[in-house]
């Protein structure tokens, strides 16, 4: 089974307490899968689903306990080509958060999800893939904010670093691995920093094998996936 195709990633601010935030617009075929993530400071009050382009979002992993960063993921199909921003927020709360949307194509859906937080250790979390080739989106906020470039462990192959931020309250790292390989058991974290307060979370996005390109009536291939 072929990897999913890694489209674009497009997120909010993250070193501000505004609610709602929308993300700038980016653009989707019909089946596009989307992985949305958001980051905040601590665990007082509650990170929202996202909100957008018709979507219907399914939260997939989160860590919300005291003293750490909450830390949530979704994901949502996409019903038609367009043009859409995603909306993040936070309710009960005036904290710093933020948020990032993965858009992946030619997926089959989502597979394993996982989730992991403790106090001054190494920020890994277990998975078992269901598929061969996913790609593992993967994002971590160290509580201490301790962290600038975090780097990141590679049993499931190269990990591209997409979301780098500190400041004095909390810290954002996350990115995918784009195939992990044969479907296993894989640890998803970082090899440094190797003691933040940390909470981590993990999302599998599976590969298709079999595309079908109907035309429209504008004479416009679309790609269609069978999504799970």
């Amino acid at each position: 089974m072929p990897a999913p195709t890694f489209v674009s990633i497009t997120t909010t601010a993250w070193g501000s307490t505004t609610t709602p935030k929308t993300t700038s617009n980016f653009n989707v075929l019909s089946n596009d899968l989307l992985i949305a993530l958001a980051v905040k400071e601590d665990s007082t009050g509650t990170l929202q689903a996202p909100t957008g382009g018709g979507v219907t979002w399914t939260e997939r992993a989160a860590v919300d306990v005291a003293s750490r960063t909450e830390v949530r993921g979704w994901s949502g199909v996409v019903g038609a080509i367009t043009s859409m921003g995603v909306t993040f927020s936070n309710l009960g709360s005036t904290l710093n958060f933020g948020g990032a949307v993965f858009n992946f194509r030619g997926a089959a859906g989502v597979g394993r999800a996982g989730s992991a937080n403790a106090a001054d250790a190494l920020p890994a979390v277990t998975i078992t893939t269901q598929s061969d080739n996913s790609a593992i989106v993967a994002i971590f906020g160290d509580w201490e904010a301790a962290t600038t470039a975090a780097t990141w462990a590679t049993s499931a192959g190269a990990f591209t670093n997409n979301i780098v931020f500190d400041n004095t309250v909390y810290s954002v790292n996350g990115g995918y691995h784009a195939s992990a390989g044969t479907a296993g058991v894989y640890t998803i974290g970082v090899t440094s920093p190797t003691a933040p307060d940390y909470s981590l979370i993990a999302i599998e996005v599976a590969g298709t094998s079999a595309p079908i390109a109907p035309v429209s009536a504008n004479g416009t291939a679309s790609f269609i996936f069978s999504l799970q």
